[in-house]
């Protein structure tokens, strides 16, 4: 970035520093009259290379600046997508909480997902309707889905999970969901 500026602050230097002369109340630079024309005759009389003049004094004071701004800024990005994360996390824990509890029967040791909750949850997700098949045959594969997904929990097709078993069977009941809404078409 110094080195592209430069070039235009050596011209807005050269501008800034010669003298002036009043014209009809106008004030005027004796030497250039305006930035074209000055970069034109720093070019014919000095070279190209007189266009970074003071380049090392301009890095020495700006290069720390961007080294200090982009550890900041990528301190913030880092910040922000670690605030996201939980954010996100949060908010899929609450979704799992209440996709718990509005299927979940209360027993004895608190509520959990029985194989009729999982029937239930499943029929929720895909309605008859999205899977294209008979009554018989529907209510065949929502036992067999709720069977797959208990099994898959490590219990047995009778079995119940509680909320920590529910969310780690999530994968396998996500899977039955979209496996059953894929074979639709």
């Amino acid at each position: 970035a110094v080195g592209a500026n430069t070039p235009a602050d050596v011209v807005r230097t050269r501008l800034y520093n010669q003298p002036f002369k009043m014209v009809d109340g106008v004030r005027r630079g004796e030497w250039y009259t305006g930035s074209v024309q000055c970069a034109g005759m720093i070019l014919k009389d000095e070279g190209p290379l007189a266009f970074w003049k003071g380049f090392t004094g301009h890095f020495m004071r700006t290069g720390p600046h961007y080294v200090a701004a982009f550890i900041v800024i990528g301190w913030c990005q880092r910040t922000a997508r670690t605030w996201k994360e939980k954010s996100n996390q949060k908010s899929w824990d609450r979704s799992m909480v209440a996709a718990f509890n509005k299927f979940a029967e209360p027993t004895e040791g608190g509520p959990r997902w029985t194989n009729a909750s999982l029937q239930t949850a499943l029929r929720t997700a895909c309605p008859r309707a999205a899977v294209g098949c008979c009554e018989r045959e529907y209510e065949a594969l929502l036992r067999a889905d709720a069977a797959a997904v208990l099994s898959a929990a490590g219990k047995g097709a009778e079995g119940a999970l509680r909320y920590a078993e529910f969310v780690a069977a999530s994968p396998a009941l996500d899977a039955v969901v979209a496996r059953r809404l894929a074979n639709r078409a």
